[in-house]
């Protein structure tokens, strides 16, 4: 969670939107705080089960184990949304350019081009960051930042989706995705057996969740 020194040497005339926590050493999005309410929404979804489903379990023992399961299951998920949250993704440091600098640099060209593996780029500039940007890197408007390997502002962690928390942002996907699944046979299983007709709830919630 740690960022790296160079965006560290930056922060003095720094244009994002990203926040910083504990002398600089610990970033988070702009809209971190998006993911307590993901968190929360989790937290709701995964109680509601072990109310509404897992108490049902008539085996004490099975109970039990399925409870310390599902819990532990549900702690993962939950640290791996902090993680994409808390992870600079990838943000490419601004340059303090002066207007001559700028003039001397003739950022405003828009017919440049360059060659990487005999592959044709076009020289893209950001006028927010003072950089040019290299293939992959695209700018945030809600972070107002340039992210490499950029793939979107995700408001469900707060946070840009990028280079360096992009593997965690899918393990996060696949570990909800199963969560929800898992939860939505279950309960409909509940439903058709049990005739715990109050399971329904649990089914459209992650029906729709999905």
């Amino acid at each position: 969670m740690k960022i790296s020194p160079t965006l560290i040497n930056t922060l003095k005339y720094w244009k994002g939107n990203n926040k910083f926590f504990c002398n600089k050493n610990i970033y988070a999005g702009s809209q971190f705080y998006y993911s307590f309410g993901t968190i929360l929404y989790i937290l709701f979804y995964g109680m509601s089960f072990i109310f509404f489903v897992i108490k049902e379990i008539s085996s004490n023992p099975k109970k039990l184990i399925f409870l310390i399961i599902y819990s532990l299951y549900l702690f993962v998920i939950i640290v791996f949304c902090l993680i994409c949250a808390f992870t600079d993704p990838g943000i490419i440091p601004i340059n303090k350019l002066t207007t001559k600098d700028l003039q001397n640099a003739n950022c405003s060209s828009n017919n440049r081009v360059f060659y990487i593996n005999g592959i044709r780029h076009k020289i893209r500039f950001c006028y927010t960051c003072n950089i040019i940007k290299p293939p992959g890197v695209s700018h945030c408007k809600t972070c107002n930042v340039c992210v490499e390997r950029f793939d979107h502002h995700c408001p469900w962690v707060g946070n840009c989706i990028g280079k360096n928390n992009y593997k965690y942002f899918f393990i996060f996907l696949i570990l909800l995705n199963i969560f929800f699944i898992f939860t939505f046979i279950f309960s409909l299983f509940f439903v058709i057996s049990k005739k715990k007709f109050v399971s329904i709830y649990i089914i459209i919630l992650s029906f729709a969740t999905m």
